[in-house]
Formats: structure tokens, sequence, C-alpha cells
């Protein structure tokens, strides 16, 4: 009785929902700006974070490199970097 009871209340919780966004006009002009506007925040914060991983990776290895005794060391360090940068 009381699993109906949570499921009814879940009913009517979505068609309330429902109810205002149908209100709110879904798909009108305000709202596709607001989606517009919220998405360009959201590219905005994930190129900052892609940034920051790969300066990380790139820092990482530029002091591997410093440390390298020899030429060949450092030109497999330069390698791996490449395909680390590449997946991030």
């Amino acid at each position: 009785m009381e699993e109906v009871k949570n499921l009814n209340s879940d009913i009517a919780a979505l068609a309330e929902a429902r109810d205002e966004l149908a209100g709110r006009g879904i798909g009108s002009r305000e709202d596709r700006a607001e989606v517009a506007a919220e998405k360009a925040v959201e590219l905005q914060r994930l190129e900052k974070v892609k940034d920051e991983k790969l300066k990380e990776v790139r820092d990482e290895y530029m002091s591997r490199i410093a440390n390298a005794k020899n030429a060949a060391e450092k030109e497999r360090l330069l390698t791996d970097m490449q395909s680390a940068l590449e997946a991030a």
C-alpha cells in the first residue's frame, strides 16, 4: 500500500513538472536562448578543464625530459608525450 502511495506521489510530481514546462513554453525563444547561454557556459568550463589537463600532462613530461640522461630517452619521452596529449 505504501508503494502505491509513493508511485502516486511520483506521478503527481511528474504531472506538475510537465504542466510547469508546458506553461513556460518549451521551445520558445526565451527557452532556446536560455539553453544556448547554459551551453556556452558549460563549453567554456569544459574547455578550461581540458586546457588544465593538457598543461598538467605537458608539464609532467617536460620535467621528465629535463631529467632524461640521453637523447634516445628524450625522444621516447617526446613520443609518449605526444600520445598522452592526443589522448587527453
